[in-house]
């Protein structure tokens, strides 16, 4: 049986020729490591051809660990040294260069069809206050998740004695 990731990554490597010919992809998301700001299984990222170096607070798409693509913020850049962070994870990073980085995403398009500007002045403005709430993230994303999402509370499961 092929992994989900396997056919993401076969997905991906179809789409990257558009890309080198400067269109853009509208790409369906998959995973919970971009909330509050990108929902997976709802959202559809729009990619865009990389046209210059990616800069903290951008949002890529990017091949990490030599096995996986991820969509995630740009954290930190040293050089051609890029660090990556999911905006719903409380810890993890990933690091790729900058040749790793095949597309950037400055919005996503809603189940509805609305579009969602990601790097507006107001939507980065948003993110980095997101950032200083780190500590208090699993809470807010929890809240988050069964409040506006409508997902269910999971119980706790009770240790036996």
């Amino acid at each position: 049986m092929e992994k989900v990731t396997d056919g993401l990554i076969a997905m991906i490597e179809r789409l990257k020729p558009f890309l080198k010919e400067g269109k853009s992809v509208l790409l369906p998301i998959y995973g919970r490591s971009m909330r509050p700001f990108i929902i997976g299984g709802e959202d559809k990222a729009l990619l865009l051809p990389v046209k210059s170096p990616v800069e903290v607070g951008d949002i890529v798409l990017a091949w990490v660990d030599g096995r996986r693509y991820v969509l995630h913020r740009v954290v930190k850049t040293v050089g051609d040294s890029v660090t990556l962070e999911g905006d719903g994870n409380i810890i993890g990073e990933e690091h790729c260069s900058q040749a790793d980085v095949v597309a950037k995403v400055e919005e996503v398009v809603r189940p509805d069809g609305r579009k969602k500007n990601l790097v507006s002045v107001a939507a980065m403005r948003g993110w980095r206050v997101w950032m200083a709430l780190k500590p208090f993230r699993r809470i807010m994303l929890k809240a988050f998740s069964v409040l506006v999402l409508g997902e269910p509370v999971r119980q706790k499961k009770q240790q036996r004695t």
